[in-house]
């Protein structure tokens, strides 16, 4: 300038890593990583707990979506190199969980009677992941707050909805048990009949989060008799310990996670075969992970793809087999699932129990007659997609009662939903929504002089009980043989965030 004052120009914005731009959660993956890569293993849980209620769950149950953005799976040219990031997250976890974490961590990540600094009172309707995320970051706001849920123990689907091979209670109740201490209070066995009379009862804001507690129906013929059970029930009645029978050849319809959930659960009671179908057309477009289909086939359970029910047959008031259609395509060209068939092409299945597990729907039960509370005819509340409001000021809602999500995203939900009731109690707009931040690109100039030299090394895997051995609950995917094999699977982590802008 003409004073020769230095000028410095204004830094441009981080580039963020597309690992984090693809989590539903926005997980600050750059910095967990870089403290794993180091050993400080308790340092990372305090950066997990910063965003998430649930590291120890979500790093069991997750589809990882952020790992198909890998950079270093574009590095490796092979989307299955890419970083174990979940795998990672679920170290870290169960790391703490077992070692705990010193004083200083611990009144910041695992914080016991959290002051209540606000004379505003809370309920939230469900203790799923969805509501009890919102309850722990209403609680490290200084809120008091109530949560009701109508099951007889707290955690929703995380608790009865996914089978202990696959997400151990302890892990479950470990993280819930945390959330008590810092002063939430979950009453069990108190089903909501009516929310907007918690308002009457003195709670300023009430967060519904009861998410989808009914199976979707296949509206064949047949569906009545007996031995047709929904998968959502199937498993909570399994899940809460009740004695379930089931038959000796069943067959399961339906290609997502809960489908293969329930297969697995079937071998484990004693099911002599057990079959899925599923509409689908490959594994790559069933919604079910690559991993859970490997692993149900390598317990015998029979993937059949293509095929969808047309009929299910009875004998006697009992289901005896299922005659199936052929689905010759089951997405449309925008992506939309919109299955086509072949009437003409059927196949007929003998069984003597048929489990459907193509989708939730919601129940209802937590609204009045005669109710202002808006729902839609898909059986969904509907809210303001930022502020998570209903109709009816005070009442927020968010979960899969807003449609079926992942699991993360329904945390996510209460995690957001949490922000934007602190917000409304104390009369505040909602922040603005940051602006989008570049995304960094290994292919710009900067990434790729760094990673010229980047030496290639394999994913490191985690332990897997060997299938003789899999009965009952035990897990099946036992996470990283040590801390050294985290600690080498986090260090293949291009550190996305500091290498684009390095140079």
């Amino acid at each position: 300038s003409a004073n020769n004052a230095l000028v410095l120009r204004p830094l441009p914005p981080p580039n963020q890593p597309p690992c984090e731009h693809e989590c539903p959660a926005n997980l600050d993956i750059n910095r967990y990583m870089l403290q794993a890569a180091r050993g400080y293993f308790e340092d990372a849980y305090r950066s997990l707990k910063i965003q998430l209620a649930f590291p120890g769950v979500i790093g069991r149950v997750c589809p990882h979506p952020c790992e198909a953005q890998c950079n270093r799976g574009k590095f490796e040219e092979n989307q299955d190199k890419a970083i174990s990031i979940n795998g990672t997250k679920r170290f870290i976890s169960d790391y703490v969980m077992e070692n705990g974490l010193p004083e200083y961590l611990k009144l910041q990540a695992l914080p016991e009677k959290v002051a209540v600094t606000r004379k505003e009172k809370v309920a939230v309707v469900g203790a799923g992941p969805a509501g009890l995320s919102a309850a722990y970051f209403l609680a490290k706001k200084g809120y008091a707050v109530t949560v009701f849920e109508a099951l007889p123990v707290a955690g929703g689907m995380m608790a009865v909805g996914v089978p202990e091979h696959r997400l151990p209670r302890k892990v479950v109740n470990w993280e819930i048990d945390n959330i008590k201490k810092m002063g939430v209070t979950i009453k069990t066995n108190s089903p909501v009949s009516d929310v907007e009379a918690l308002k009457k009862e003195g709670y300023k804001a009430v967060f519904v989060a009861a998410g989808l507690q009914n199976s979707m129906k296949l509206n064949v013929p047949g569906e009545d008799a007996k031995g047709v059970l929904q998968a959502v029930s199937f498993l909570r009645d399994v899940n809460l310990g009740k004695k379930v029978s089931v038959g000796k050849n069943v067959l399961v319809v339906g290609g997502g996670s809960v489908a293969m959930d329930v297969a697995m659960t079937v071998k484990r009671l004693g099911a002599a075969s057990v079959k899925t179908v599923c509409l689908e057309c490959s594994y790559e477009e069933m919604p079910a992970e690559r991993d859970e289909t490997s692993q149900a086939e390598e317990e015998g359970v029979v993937i059949d793809m293509s095929w969808g029910p047309k009929e299910i047959l009875v004998k006697g008031g009992k289901v005896v087999g299922v005659e199936l259609k052929r689905c010759t395509s089951c997405y449309d060209k925008s992506g939309k699932f919109a299955p086509k068939y072949d009437e003409t092409e059927t196949m007929k299945v003998d069984c003597d129990m048929v489990i459907t597990a193509i989708g939730q729907t919601s129940n209802l039960n937590f609204v009045a007659a005669g109710t202002k509370l808006k729902t839609s005819k898909r059986g969904t509340c509907e809210v303001d997609a930022r502020s998570f409001a209903t109709n009816v000021p005070g009442i927020f809602a968010g979960g899969d009662i807003l449609g079926a999500g992942l699991m993360i995203k329904a945390m996510t939900d209460g995690r957001n939903a949490a922000v934007a009731i602190d917000c409304y109690l104390q009369g505040k707009d909602l922040p603005p929504a940051p602006p989008a931040p570049p995304l960094a690109d290994i292919t710009s100039t900067p990434f790729a002089f760094h990673v010229r030299e980047e030496a290639k090394e394999q994913r490191y895997v985690p332990v897997y009980t060997p299938v003789a051995e899999r009965k009952g609950k035990k897990e099946i995917n036992l996470g990283f043989a040590d801390k050294e094999t985290c600690i080498k699977e986090a260090r293949r982590c291009l550190t996305c965030r500091c290498t684009s802008i390095r140079y």
